[in-house]
C-alpha cells in the first residue's frame, strides 16, 4: 500500500491483528493452565466441531483457516486422544 500512515484502514487492521494475537496467547495460556495436552490448533478443530458436529475435513480446514493437508495431523492427534472420531463419508 502506498503511504500506509495516511490510510485510515491501517489502524483498524493493526488493532484486529493485535487482538487476534492476544486471543491466541490467552487460549494457549488457558490450555496450559488446564493441562489439556492439546495445541491451540487442535482446540480450533474442536471448536469448529462443537459448532457443527459433523464436518468433513475440507469444511474444518475452511472453518479454522488452515490447509486441508495441515488439518490431517490435527485430526489424527485428536483421534488418538479419543476426542474426535472419523466417520467415513457415505458419498465416497
Amino acid at each position: 500500500m502506498k503511504n500506509d500512515s495516511m490510510n485510515p484502514v491501517k489502524p483498524l487492521v493493526d488493532s484486529i491483528i493485535a487482538l487476534r494475537t492476544s486471543l491466541k496467547q490467552y487460549y494457549i495460556q488457558k490450555i496450559k493452565e488446564q493441562q489439556l495436552e492439546i495445541t491451540y490448533e487442535m482446540l480450533q478443530v474442536l471448536a469448529a466441531l462443537w459448532k457443527k458436529e459433523q464436518m468433513n475435513q475440507q469444511d474444518i480446514a475452511i472453518a479454522i483457516q488452515k490447509s486441508k493437508a495441515s488439518v490431517t495431523p490435527l485430526i489424527d492427534n485428536l483421534c488418538k486422544r479419543d476426542l474426535v472420531r472419523r466417520v467415513r463419508d457415505r458419498k465416497s
